[in-house]
């Protein structure tokens, strides 16, 4: 876990920063609703750190590609030797064979078979990945596919199919990169949420509204002054508490 910043260390301990807190919010907080709102806030700078230094998606999707291709072009060729589709690829099976005898006795075919038939699985996790595999693969799901047309199945039109893979693609591509990774305002969605459950935990006015000067409003407000500069929520602060209770 990243340490929170220095500044922050200081606002958590010092009354002041609370003063001014309360004062804002027009109501007096219990020391123990402090001590859990200090600790989202903590978990707060720690994400939102995270998010700040994470490497963008698209340095991974470039790499599933990169990894795709590579893996296809490996397995074309492996598929070749397995086969001995000419006597070069012929020869090339006879001179692995040799060197795999030293280690196994098993026939070449064996390990070769294996090997194209993982890649095979490894080639097509990565084309749901990659953006240009996911496209073609939603649109070959759409091959022999028909539709009701006046009563009578009819075969299913090229733009008819292709809408319907663009939208399966979306929703897989969306899916794909929201699985298991923290996506950007994640960070400050939980913070929002985490104080306003507290708040209503302890009977604490936590209303959202989306006009600004309400009692959740006010709070978060004096608390965004509070944090590290580079932390602080920038833009329409109201709007930025209102979707991150509602989206």
């Amino acid at each position: 876990m990243l340490p929170p910043s220095p500044k922050f260390r200081a606002f958590a301990c010092r009354l002041d920063a609370w003063a001014r807190l309360e004062k804002d919010y027009r109501r007096p907080i219990p020391m123990g609703v402090r001590d859990r709102l200090e600790g989202v806030i903590i978990d707060y700078l720690r994400l939102d750190e995270m998010e700040q230094k994470a490497p963008p998606q698209t340095s991974a999707r470039d790499e599933i590609t990169a990894t795709r291709k590579a893996v296809d072009a490996l397995l074309q060729r492996l598929q070749s030797i397995q086969s001995a589709a000419t006597d070069v690829h012929s020869f090339v099976r006879h001179l692995i064979a040799q060197r795999l005898k030293l280690e196994t006795r098993w026939p070449l075919s064996d390990h070769i078979k294996d090997l194209v038939h993982a890649l095979g699985l490894l080639s097509s996790v990565l084309s749901e990945l990659d953006a240009k595999g996911a496209r073609d693969a939603a649109l070959a799901e759409t091959i022999g596919a028909h539709i009701e047309r006046n009563g009578t199945a009819v075969p299913m039109p090229r733009k008819t199919a292709e809408k319907y893979a663009s939208a399966v693609y979306k929703t897989r591509m969306a899916a794909l990169e929201a699985a298991g990774s923290q996506q950007e305002g994640d960070a400050w969605r939980a913070l929002i949420r985490r104080l306003r459950n507290i708040l209503k935990e302890a009977g604490l006015p936590a209303g959202v509204s989306k006009a600004p000067n309400y009692p959740l409003f006010r709070f978060v407000s004096a608390l965004n002054e509070e944090l590290p500069r580079d932390r602080r929520k920038t833009g329409s602060l109201a709007d930025a508490i209102y979707d991150a209770i509602h989206h």
